[in-house]
């Protein structure tokens, strides 16, 4: 039963957003792994916060602070793109059609919760292998 969570969870959200084509389990574990910044092997809640964080200013194409529409064309990571209305959808939380810089920083983290089995806030690396490991 937690296999078909993390499963549904991973297909659910890419580094916490809904993509056009959903990514494998092995791509958003990678994803995952990507956020271990000390490469110990272990995930923190913080990492995956400060990671996600990092990639707001690549995300926001025309610089105006706010992810919406008009940023589309950047919306591209390896191997798959966002759909930037499902992430709208995910993160406006003031409903105002655009995710701000707070609500991206902040918002919704099923892929990490998926994968933190134990839900001791780190994804160690059996887990990452566990996520990485689920077939859809």
């Amino acid at each position: 039963m937690r296999l078909l969570l993390i499963v549904s969870s991973l297909a659910w959200i890419g580094l916490s957003c809904a993509m056009a084509q959903p990514a494998t389990p092995r791509v958003m574990a990678d994803r995952l792994s990507a956020a271990d910044t000390n490469r110990d092997g272990r995930i923190t809640r913080a990492e995956f916060l400060a990671y996600r964080a990092a990639q707001f200013p690549t995300l926001d194409r025309n610089r105006d602070g706010q992810l919406n529409t008009s940023d589309r064309p950047a919306l591209r990571l390896p191997a798959t793109s966002f759909d930037i209305d499902a992430l709208i959808q995910a993160f406006d939380r003031n409903g105002d059609a655009s995710v701000s810089r707070t609500e991206y920083e902040s918002g919704p983290t099923p892929m990490f919760t998926a994968a933190d089995l134990n839900q001791d806030g780190v994804v160690d690396a059996a887990e990452l292998q566990a996520a990485r490991s689920a077939r859809s």
